[in-house]
């Protein structure tokens, strides 16, 4: 049995990036950038107006404060303005600046005498009222680094630089398979012995969460024969998860099914609890995933193992996880060789971070999940006091 570091280890040998394309860049949310962004333009494209009111061309020894006004631009307007000493322009927020303007006096401090002369007021120490050209981001200047989870902020930007389509990984299209007789799907009425799939359904979220693709989610028998036509008859699948049958018993047959068609296995039980079973293995070169049926043992699986192969499918800058460090409110015995994760609540006071875990662990209580905002982790054989500082995994953000 091999601990949770050379576990992670080998997923991360074992997996390989998806491939790359290019989308529009107005769909590119959550998507993770495979270059750098650059801009295809300035921004602004020309020197414009910030605010409404009149483009001026004034001497700096001789003030004045009548101007004639000769023209108007609007915003959008492609009209070129010739601006002379002493003139206005009247001017609107986006419009493009004739060029000789020394600032922009806002409407507010300009009268009208008549529909062609003002009187202005202004200091010279007031704002310009001036975007210059390039002022935000100049053509050819990055704007994103290779590895960026895009957002909607950043679609604003790629669009005012003129990027119309960016190289991004594929996302990842993985099979989530449960495995059991006793379960069964939420919209089908429930019998004696037979328990919700609730397992898959988690995990599929996670897997939204994470920018892939659940393009398969099946429950199924324990049967081995049809265990093999299902993992045969996946289809352009990056990644395979199944949940139960992974153990030692009568009907887990799941290690057994999966060799018959060609996994190499990887690992199989790591010393890790909840989650002691995990199987990892590769089928024609596709990650896969064996995790336990009980729900809190598929959990903690995926966040500590499944997640670390998902991050090397799609790599991305972002944290898919949030770990921070936080003071027990007790103490915390754990007696196994195996390295555990509780379920806890944590809270800040004073700056400080406290946690503090669920009287009850069993690894099927979906409750005390639900109820959780992080994941304790305890060495193998290692008890911590409320002086020591342990490591926490924040639920938050989806997961």
């Amino acid at each position: 049995m091999i601990t949770v570091q050379q576990a992670v280890s080998i997923i991360k040998s074992s997996v390989k990036q998806v491939k790359t394309e290019y989308i529009d860049a107005i769909n590119s949310n959550s998507r993770v950038l495979a270059s750098e962004i650059k801009a295809i333009i300035d921004s602004p494209p020309f020197d414009m107006s910030s605010m409404d009111g009149y483009a001026i061309k004034a001497k700096k020894n001789n003030f004045t404060d009548h101007y004639k006004v000769s023209s108007e631009i609007f915003a959008g307007d492609n009209k070129k303005v010739n601006i002379s000493y002493n003139e206005a322009i009247r001017v609107f927020t986006g419009s493009r600046i004739p060029k000789g303007t020394n600032r922009v006096i806002i409407q507010e401090n300009c009268k009208e005498i008549n529909k062609s002369e003002i009187i202005v007021n202004y200091n010279k120490k007031d704002d310009l009222f001036i975007r210059k050209k390039g002022q935000d981001f100049k053509k050819g200047s990055q704007l994103l680094k290779k590895f960026h989870r895009i957002n909607p902020r950043d679609i604003g930007l790629l669009v005012s630089s003129g990027v119309k389509k960016v190289l991004v990984y594929k996302k990842p299209k993985i099979a989530i398979l449960a495995t059991g007789n006793e379960l069964i799907s939420i919209n089908k009425k429930i019998n004696e012995s037979q328990i919700y799939a609730s397992s898959i359904f988690m995990l599929k979220e996670f897997i939204n969460y994470t920018n892939s693709y659940c393009t398969k989610l099946k429950i199924i028998k324990d049967d081995q024969k049809e265990i093999i036509n299902t993992i045969k008859n996946l289809k352009n699948v990056d990644l395979i998860i199944t949940t139960g049958g992974v153990s030692v018993g009568k009907k887990d047959l799941v290690k057994k099914s999966l060799e018959s068609l060609g996994m190499q296995t990887k690992f199989w039980k790591v010393k890790v609890r909840p989650g002691k079973p995990i199987l990892f293995g590769t089928l024609k070169n596709i990650p896969f995933f064996g995790l336990p049926g009980n729900p809190v043992s598929s959990y903690v699986c995926f966040i500590v193992f499944v997640l670390e192969a998902i991050k090397k499918l799609s790599p991305a800058t972002q944290l898919l996880i949030k770990k921070s460090k936080a003071y027990p409110l007790k103490k915390i015995a754990n007696n196994s060789f195996r390295e555990t994760y509780f379920r806890g609540k944590f809270y800040i006071k004073n700056s400080t971070k406290f946690v503090n875990i669920f009287d009850n662990q069993d690894s099927s209580f979906m409750k005390t999940l639900s109820l959780s905002n992080c994941l304790v982790k305890i060495n193998a054989n290692k008890t911590v006091c409320p002086h020591d500082l342990i490591e926490i995994i924040e639920l938050s953000n989806g997961i």
